[in-house]
């Protein structure tokens, strides 16, 4: 005697449910298949979230590929010039405020140990779509060049 429809997908469906999960953990900590990137950004308040993260990926068996740190702000004056104040108060507040990010850059790049650290400078709005995903992505290399420093 056949059971009736409702009660077969009753039966069969957590059964499915249990192997689609069974294979997605196992898809998860396959170290040569998958791997997860964090992100956070350059303030002295997410260095022990971002430590607490890395230990969660770890014990969870993800391969954290690296770190990329967002919205660093660029620095004011092109390489090989020498430094300019003119004085301006905002100029001072920007350069005190690019110093603690960079401090908090050091301190997470020591934290993370071998775990590359790359960085994407700041560019205003937050990146919305695949078109402004896809140039974040680009501008910090995180597909291909991970571990190669951006500042």
């Amino acid at each position: 005697m056949a059971l009736p429809a409702r009660l077969t997908l009753v039966y069969h469906l957590p059964v499915e449910l249990h192997t689609m999960a069974e294979r997605l953990r196992d898809l998860l900590a396959d170290r040569s298949r998958t791997g997860a990137r964090l992100v956070t950004v350059a303030e002295r308040v997410t260095l022990a979230e971002t430590a607490r993260i890395r230990s969660a990926v770890a014990l969870l068996g993800v391969r954290l590929d690296g770190v990329i740190v967002n919205k660093l702000l660029p620095t004011l004056d092109p390489p090989g010039v020498a430094q300019t104040d003119d004085g301006h108060p905002a100029i001072r507040w920007y350069r005190s405020r690019r110093r603690e990010q960079l401090d908090v850059l050091a301190e997470l790049e020591r934290a993370m140990g071998d775990t590359p650290v790359v960085t994407a400078q700041h560019t205003g709005p937050e990146p919305v779509g695949l078109a402004a995903l896809g140039a974040l992505a680009y501008s910090v290399d995180s597909v291909t060049e991970i571990g190669k420093s951006t500042r």
